[in-house]
C-alpha cells in the first residue's frame, strides 16, 4: 500500500522503507489493529506514525468543508518518559520536514502547569504520554481532552 507522507519523507532522507512499516501502513489504513514488534533503531516509530498521518489527513479530506475545532486524534502512551521524549522528537521532525499542520506535544511528568492548562483548554491532534500522566489526565474533572481520548476510535 503506498503511503504518499512517507514515500516523500524516506526519499528525501536517502531511505528506503522495510516491509514490516509498509505492511503497518496497510494495516492501519484498514482499520485494524496489533502489535509491531522490531529491534531497537529499526523505524517502528515511523511504522506507526505514518499510518497515524495518513488516516488523519484521509479522514480530514473526506469531511465536508466546515469550521473544524481542532481535537485528540492520536494518544501515543510510552512506558518511559524518556521514550516519549524520543518519539516526540521524531514525530514532530516529521510533521516540520512535511510541513503538516498537526500539532504534537508532550505530556510528561516534567510538562509545566501551563503547558497543562493549555493542553487541557486546547488540546494538540497528538498528545504523547506516560502512563502516569494519562491517569492524572483521566482524574482530572472537566477537561475537554478527556472526552477526546475515551472517543479516539469515533
Amino acid at each position: 500500500m503506498k503511503n504518499e507522507f512517507a514515500e516523500v519523507w524516506f526519499y528525501n532522507q536517502g531511505w528506503q522503507a522495510h516491509e514490516f512499516q509498509q505492511k503497518c501502513w496497510e494495516a492501519l489504513a484498514n482499520g485494524e489493529s496489533g502489535i509491531l514488534n522490531a529491534p531497537t533503531g529499526y523505524g517502528k516509530t515511523f511504522a506507526i506514525w505514518f499510518g497515524v498521518l495518513a488516516q488523519y489527513y484521509a479522514k480530514e479530506a473526506l469531511q465536508e468543508k466546515k469550521i473544524k475545532k481542532k481535537t485528540l486524534h492520536t494518544l501515543w502512551i510510552t512506558p518511559l518518559r524518556a521514550l516519549s521524549k524520543e518519539i516526540h522528537k521524531a514525530t514532530s521532525q516529521v510533521s516540520q520536514d512535511l510541513d503538516l499542520d498537526y500539532e504534537i506535544e508532550l505530556r510528561t511528568g516534567d510538562t509545566t502547569v501551563a503547558n497543562r492548562q493549555r493542553q487541557r483548554k486546547n488540546p494538540p491532534q497528538a498528545l504523547i504520554t506516560t502512563p502516569e500522566s494519562v491517569h492524572l489526565i483521566l482524574a482530572t474533572k472537566k477537561v475537554k481532552i478527556i472526552s477526546n481520548i475515551l472517543n479516539l476510535s469515533s
